[in-house]
């Protein structure tokens, strides 16, 4: 039944909790003991979510049932009020997050590959605690009070990019002349960090190799295809279905880090592999039939250590493993460059592109070989490749 103005009148709050009255197609008077509220309850996305209008009788039961009727149009096109007034909101107040959003739309969402990464940087450490600070309000204290509380908690890398991603924004700030000074750029770094040198032998990458077993399909496919082709974590974790050629895996110039289109041979293993999956969405590794990524890293890692009991290895040390190898077995340095895609900007490089696939196909052959039969066993791949 719908409202009206004598029964709103009329409702008392007898001091415990809060009634909601419906008045229909989402509009609801919400009475506390202190005041009555208008509110619009409505379904995005698969939550149910609260607008709040205002208070009665500020806002009469007509105008109400109009603002309810113009934001069920908005959720009808497809636009989420509640977004729409957090944006309206910012436009207003100009603080912190209001920047960064200008700052992400037209400058990190163009330039940075890795704006993705930036953006859940700043979601998760600065918008909570700085979002509503007006930016000459950002004073040095309240960083270094996110920046001791990360390291505090053995994050010392990610108290290094956080406070990086800050100062480039606030830098970003002052030459759009949004502010005159950043109180923030006289903080030094704030942990040393150390380069990995961690190196796996053949024997523990096999363990781990031979250990995915006992992974979900997905996940086991990724990780043995990463262990085997040497490539970076992101380019598999992120690998489509239009990117698998017959031959080879080929990553556009977008996605790379070196900035160039990569081609990376298929030996018979990765093949294999690849073949015995079954195609489903657009992504190739993925736990949601290929809508999105596999993005369950530490999970595997979890389990590869437990039934491994290899530890102390991140995804990153497969790379560098399968590089010390290839060395240490008289692979020359420049086909493990090639094979690891780092940049080789000579004039030969350019032409012999026909002669770096095959390169990189032996190389890898080799590699695929040493981790499932063995080095003696591969010794004839080996000669070939040395001479």
């Amino acid at each position: 039944m719908k409202l009206n103005d004598r029964q709103i009148k009329l409702i008392t709050h007898d001091g415990k909790g809060r009634k909601n009255f419906p008045d229909g197609n989402g509009l609801y008077l919400r009475v506390t003991s202190k005041q009555k509220t208008w509110s619009y309850q409505y379904r995005f996305a698969n939550r149910i979510l609260r607008f709040t209008i205002g208070r009665y009788p500020e806002i009469s039961l007509k105008e109400a049932r109009c603002i309810a009727l113009e934001l069920r149009t908005q959720r009808y096109k497809g636009i989420n009020p509640q977004t729409k007034k957090i944006e309206q909101r910012r436009l207003q107040q100009k603080n912190f997050a209001y920047y960064y959003d200008l700052y992400y739309e037209n400058y990190a969402k163009i330039n940075l590959k890795s704006h993705r990464g930036l953006h859940n940087t700043f979601n998760y450490y600065l918008i909570p605690k700085l979002g509503r600070l007006k930016l000459d309000h950002i004073e040095k204290s309240v960083v270094l009070n996110i920046i001791d509380n990360l390291i505090k908690s053995d994050r010392g890398v990610t108290a290094n990019r956080v406070l990086q991603v800050l100062k480039t924004f606030l830098k970003w700030c002052m030459q759009r002349g949004y502010m005159d000074i950043s109180h923030i750029q006289s903080i030094e770094k704030p942990f040393k960090e150390q380069s990995r040198e961690r190196v796996l032998s053949l024997l523990e990458i096999k363990k781990l190799y031979e250990s995915c077993c006992i992974l979900p399909s997905s996940m086991r496919d990724f990780t043995r295809i990463l262990i085997l082709s040497g490539q970076r974590l992101n380019e598999i974790a992120k690998l489509k279905w239009e990117q698998l050629k017959e031959s080879h895996l080929e990553f556009p110039r977008e996605i790379s880090k070196n900035n160039k289109k990569i081609i990376t041979p298929l030996t018979s293993e990765m093949r294999n592999i690849f073949e015995s999956m079954s195609k489903s969405g657009e992504y190739i590794f993925s736990t949601t039939l290929g809508i999105k990524p596999l993005n369950c890293f530490s999970k595997i890692k979890k389990r590869l250590i437990y039934q491994s009991h290899v530890e102390n290895w991140t995804f990153h040390d497969f790379r560098r493993s399968m590089a010390t190898f290839l060395g240490d077995n008289g692979i020359e340095y420049k086909k493990i460059l090639s094979v690891l895609n780092h940049s080789d900007n000579s004039v030969t490089a350019i032409y012999n592109r026909s002669l770096d696939f095959k390169n990189k196909l032996q190389t890898l052959t080799f590699w695929n070989n040493s981790i499932k039969m063995g080095i003696n066993e591969n010794n004839k791949i080996h000669k070939r490749l040395v001479k």
